[in-house]
Order: structure tokens, then sequence, then C-alpha cells
């Protein structure tokens, strides 16, 4: 099977506005959360953002957050690098590293498994997890699975731009 090209955030899932947003916060450092079942678009979706957000506009982006340390981390920092994506978030340290980077003034793109890629259960874990994190007012969670309804393979995207805790 191929993979499809997406020509869009919107073609990928995004709502038009929300890719708008999107836009312009990544602009400057953020945190972007984003979770989803096994095999449900994270990935996917981190790639289409480090390509649309960072790589279409000339900003440097790297794919290998997960394997850095912090001192390589601030050594990417230091080189002027934009944004880093984090794969597979799964333990505090992870976590952490994350918050690490966007605290270099640089965007983090995280994916993370959770089951249920809806925006408050995803808020409860990491509010549970860290709630540092949760806080942040640079937080950006995205839920991600496939569109089942969707004739073509499409994503099911729920994009939040939180300013301060979610509500319960």
């Amino acid at each position: 099977m191929v993979a499809r090209v997406y020509k869009s955030l919107e073609d990928f899932g995004f709502m038009p506005a929300d890719a708008q947003h999107l836009a312009q916060r990544l602009r400057y450092s953020h945190v972007v959360f984003i979770a989803g079942p096994p095999g449900g678009g994270k990935t996917a979706c981190a790639t289409m953002l480090g390509w649309f957000l960072f790589q279409g506009m000339k900003r440097p982006f790297r794919a290998d957050g997960a394997q850095l340390t912090n001192e390589g981390v601030r050594d990417a920092a230091r080189q002027g690098t934009h944004g880093l994506f984090f794969n597979e978030v799964a333990t505090q340290a992870d976590l952490t590293k994350v918050v690490y980077a966007a605290d270099c003034r640089m965007v983090s793109l995280a994916t993370s498994v959770i089951a249920e890629p809806k925006v408050p259960q995803i808020f409860q874990i990491l509010n549970f997890f860290n709630p540092g994190v949760a806080a942040r007012k640079d937080l950006i969670i995205i839920g991600v699975e496939p569109d089942t309804d969707s004739a073509e393979e499409r994503f099911r995207v729920d994009c939040k731009f939180p300013t301060s805790p979610l509500p319960a």
C-alpha cells in the first residue's frame, strides 16, 4: 500500500481555523502534545506539522529529539533549531526533555500513545503525569485518530490551545 501524500494540514484532517492558529502559535516556542491510539496517525501528524510549519518555511527542524540528551537539546537551541520532534514520549524523563526544549525557545512536537484521543482525557492524563506541563500557557494538545467515516485516508484531529488548564 502506498502512503497518501497530503497537500495541506486541512487535507490531513485539521480544521482550517486550527491550521491557521497552529501556524501563528508555532512561530514561537510551544509544547505540542500529540496523542492517539497505536497506528492512529500521531507520527504522520507530527511529520505534517514538521513539514508544513518548519521545513516548508525554511525553519530548522530536527526529528531526533528522543535520542538527544539535555545537552544535545541545548546544543540544538544554540544552533538555531526551531523545532524538535520527540517520538513516543512514555516517561516523566521524556516529558521533562520535551518541556526543556520549549524552555530553550524551540517548538517541541511530542507523540504519545493514548487509547482515547479526546482532548479532555489527554489533558487529564497529562495533568496526572506532570501538572507543571498541563498548566503551561504554551501547551497545544492534539488528539489524532483515523477518520473511519471518510472514503479517503484522512484523520480526525481534535486540536486545543489552552491558555489555562482545561476544566475537568
